[in-house]
């Protein structure tokens, strides 16, 4: 899921639809097709209020969010409450927005309502209970597309698909006490120790990793050795072996827009006095993408139920990464160690509920959301910037982060759940909006002074803070190494034997 800001989404598309006889079934059938999780969201505004800023507050509560607590989380002002509903309709990616009694809004939030149009491509339906609109409203609409219609039928949803009930899935079975053996001998030594039913638990997890890995290996760039085709075992040898993949495969290709396979092998020979057809590849040599490795690796246990599965999953990715000609160097202490699927907390789909029904500003929410899926104190998130976020918001990059126990220079990746994607980016979009000067930290504001903000977040939403990584050390996934060792035993996109 890619989600994208749609900050100048171009024209607003505004249609007026008169109720001339304000007729109560008018009013039922719209509010009965009120639906956000569907995109459609119906805003009947407070009565005998035309406030700009209470219609701003109506449109919070109208998406779900709380009302009750907006001057604490700082957005009770017309201007942040209608940037706050901005980023949310973007992330909730609201199709249509229906507004009841529009003869009655204030032209001031008529243009709030258009500008709102404008950013997010939403379809604005003014529906308007008499014979016509206010003059002043009717001046600010003279800019824009507008369509009338009386035909309620025209700006009502398609009948909604039946949504299957969700019923909650198995128990997830705890896994007995693993063996302390690399991954050479994790599997052998799982097998010889537990029983057959245990271990078919573990190896079900184990398969998960490796298959995970293997996925992800024959996808990437680089995940398939493809230095070490026939042509590249020769011309690599031309190259200093310090120089990293990328740099020699950019030669090679100056290289081969020149001469041809034959005479490649014809100068290798000659200048480096080897035969030819001999195998000249040089290992270990490490692998570049030490960033994406870091992605990948708290992608795969960011859902793991207990430390146990974690422990299981990543002794399967070892194995995968070794199909590749990979080995996987992974910290000795994977047993007691923090980090991703260690001490962090699954982020689900009831997690995301919980924050849109508890919190109104999208960086209160944003700030729970990233120590939930990273594990790290609220001191390392504070000065994490807007750009450390990705354009789709599936990775959140930090870097120079520094603790009590521990320092690491130069980016760190961390995967972001799909759940999570949507609250990371209208934090992002919300900062955004706020202005130039205010936009250079992404969760600052949602975390506070000693996190007293973000405590405050966790209890409203009846939410559990983890453990900080401060408290335990360094997070294991940054001492991640690859380094190919050998070719691989089997094809690029072929399946794991």
């Amino acid at each position: 899921m890619a989600d994208v800001e749609q900050l100048d989404a171009g024209p607003a598309r505004v249609t007026v639809l008169f109720d001339t006889d304000d007729d109560v079934a008018v009013t039922r059938k719209l509010l009965g097709a009120h639906d956000p999780a569907a995109g459609y969201v119906v805003v009947h505004p407070t009565p005998a209020v035309s406030s700009t800023r209470y219609l701003a507050h109506d449109l919070l509560n109208a998406l779900g969010r709380p009302v009750g607590r907006l001057a604490g989380e700082l957005v009770a002002s017309a201007a942040a409450a209608f940037t706050a509903v901005t980023a949310w309709m973007i992330a909730d990616r609201v199709t249509h927005l229906v507004v009841l009694r529009a003869h009655r809004i204030l032209p001031s939030g008529c243009e709030r309502l258009i500008e709102i149009a404008q950013r997010t491509g939403v379809h604005l339906v003014l529906v308007c209970h008499a014979r016509a609109l206010p003059a002043e409203v009717m001046a600010v609409l003279a800019d824009v597309d507008c369509r009338e219609t009386t035909n309620l039928s025209a700006v009502l949803p398609p009948p909604a698909p039946v949504r299957p009930a969700t019923l909650p899935g198995p128990p997830v079975a705890e896994l007995p006490r693993l063996p302390l053996a690399d991954v050479h001998r994790f599997r052998a030594e799982a097998y010889r120790r537990l029983s057959a039913a245990d271990f078919a638990l573990v190896d079900a997890v184990y398969t998960h990793g490796l298959t995970t890995a293997c996925a992800w290996l024959s996808q990437h760039p680089d995940g398939h050795n493809s230095d070490f085709t026939p042509r590249h075992d020769v011309g690599r040898s031309i190259f200093p072996r310090y120089l990293p993949a990328s740099q020699v495969n950019a030669g090679l290709d100056l290289l081969d827009a020149r001469y041809t396979a034959s005479t490649l092998r014809e100068i290798a020979a000659g200048l480096l006095c080897v035969d030819p057809d001999a195998d000249n590849v040089r290992y270990p040599r490490a692998w570049d993408d030490t960033v994406g490795l870091q992605v990948f690796l708290s992608g795969l246990v960011v859902d793991s139920p207990s430390r146990r599965h974690t422990l299981a999953r990543l002794r399967g990715a070892q194995a995968g990464f070794l199909l590749h000609g990979l080995h996987l160097a992974l910290p000795d202490n994977l047993d007691i160690a923090s980090g991703p699927g260690m001490t962090t907390l699954d982020f689900t789909e009831h997690t995301a509920a919980r924050l849109r029904a508890g919190v109104a500003n999208p960086v209160h929410a944003a700030a729970l959301t990233a120590v939930y899926f990273t594990g790290l104190s609220p001191d390392l998130l504070t000065p994490v910037p807007l750009s450390a976020l990705s354009d789709d918001a599936t990775v959140l990059h930090i870097t120079a982060m520094r603790a009590t126990t521990w320092v690491a220079d130069g980016a760190v990746g961390y995967h972001i759940p799909d759940p999570a994607r949507p609250l990371m980016a209208a934090a992002r979009t919300f900062q955004h909006l706020r202005g130039p000067e205010r936009n250079h930290r992404l969760l600052s504001t949602g975390i506070g002074a000693s996190a007293a903000t973000l405590v405050v977040t966790a209890e409203t939403c009846a939410l559990p803070l983890p453990i900080p990584a401060q408290h335990f050390g360094r997070p294991w996934h940054l001492d991640a190494k690859g380094w190919w060792i050998s070719h691989p035993l089997h094809a690029k996109n072929g399946p794991p034997p």
